[in-house]
């Protein structure tokens, strides 16, 4: 019996014991795997991990070989993820594969061992760079910037990176730590929110050489002339408010994105037409943060629409867009998408507990709220 002491980088998560197969009668450990915190795979050879040598006072610990970190959680921290679907793209036919900038790492580990795995990933996963990407996954970083997966196969490959900062311009908070994003298959439409404040919008779409960039805020708007090569570009950053960007979420066909905020307020962007519909404050001044919006298609109510009908024929219309806000307080808000009037609001009475999110169930296209505390049948058909 020996004993071999292995120094950790991180805290021990778990850890697995691979036998020498082949070696009959005997329980020889021909590798061993160590997970750390945070999610830091480590390999060690049995051969040398357990020799006489390794064992004795003075001797060098054995090093481990580590396995390329998939998705990395430190240096820079990671502060938000999602995992987006590709199937209902517009662009079916672009390969996201041509502009991965991934590095081919090298194989650390010994050809002549045994391995008892008969399994796998599928081998389309791998070499073949016009495979249609199914998924992507995307994660924001602490300095500003945004990386993206392929999360076709269960082993996710890295495409490319998203720097904050823009070519030729000067633009304040462009390093600032991502808060959120929102991601449309349709349009292949990236938005970036950030802890500034800032909006950032890419296409992922290839173009190079010269393009132009836009600064939209309240006030003002820039237009930039920048130069950069190959890959995708923010096209334009959006600034309605000086607070960190909690929700972001894109409009079904994806021309439009609602933006929620530390300080309570809502704001309605179009990036199509480089402008800011509108930007209204929390209902009754509060300044609660927006945690969670949706987007939904109301009907209007019979007498609605017959009115409609009446004062103009031609463009009436049975359902219109509405954008709900759920704040932490727990208050709803109804506002109209196109000019952020608001319909209605209303606060769901808590127990010392803050709102997490919005859903819809499907039942006469009503939505319903969803928070902590579960409430009676009467207080939602009340609100409705």
């Amino acid at each position: 019996m020996s004993r071999t002491d292995l120094k950790l980088d991180g805290s021990f998560a778990d850890m697995i014991l691979i036998p020498d197969t082949g070696v009959p009668d005997k329980s020889r450990t021909s590798a061993l795997f160590i997970l750390t915190n945070p999610g830091q795979l480590n390999f060690y050879d049995g051969g040398s991990l357990f020799s006489v040598q390794n064992s004795k006072e003075g001797t060098p610990l054995p090093e481990a070989q580590k396995f390329p970190v998939a998705i990395p959680t430190l240096d820079p921290n990671i502060t938000v993820t999602g995992l987006y679907s590709l199937t209902e793209s517009e662009f079916p036919n672009i390969s996201l594969k041509k502009f991965c900038a991934r590095k081919n790492a090298g194989h650390f580990i010994s050809e002549n061992m045994k391995w008892p795995l008969t399994g796998g990933v599928p081998n389309e996963m791998s070499l073949d760079e016009d495979h249609a990407v199914e998924r992507i996954y995307i994660a924001g970083y602490q300095d500003g910037s945004v990386r993206i997966w392929d999360a076709t196969f269960p082993v996710l490959m890295p495409m490319f990176v998203l720097d904050g900062n823009v070519a030729d311009v000067n633009l304040d908070g462009a390093n600032a730590s991502v808060s959120s994003l929102a991601f449309c298959s349709l349009s292949m439409t990236l938005a970036v929110g950030t802890t500034s404040g800032l909006v950032r919008i890419y296409k992922l779409r290839e173009h190079t050489g010269g393009s132009s960039f836009h600064f939209v805020s309240e006030f003002k708007q820039e237009v930039h002339v920048v130069h950069h090569g190959k890959g995708f570009h923010c096209y334009v950053a959006f600034l309605s408010a000086n607070s960190s960007v909690l929700s972001l979420l894109f409009m079904a066909s994806g021309g439009l994105l609602a933006a929620g905020y530390q300080n309570g307020q809502v704001a309605m962007l179009d990036p199509s037409q480089l402008s800011i519909l509108f930007t209204v404050d929390g209902a009754s001044g509060t300044n609660s943060p927006v945690v969670s919006l949706g987007i939904y298609s109301v009907a209007a109510s019979a007498a609605k629409a017959d009115q409609s009908k009446k004062d103009n024929p031609q463009n009436a219309t049975l359902s219109r867009d509405v954008l709900l806000s759920l704040t932490k307080d727990a208050r709803v808000t109804v506002l109209d998408c196109t000019t952020g009037v608001m319909i209605n609001s209303h606060i769901i009475h808590q127990k010392q507990s803050s709102a997490i999110s919005i859903c819809r169930v499907r039942r006469d296209t009503n939505p319903i709220i969803r928070g902590q505390n579960s409430k009676s049948r009467s207080d939602r058909e009340r609100w409705q």
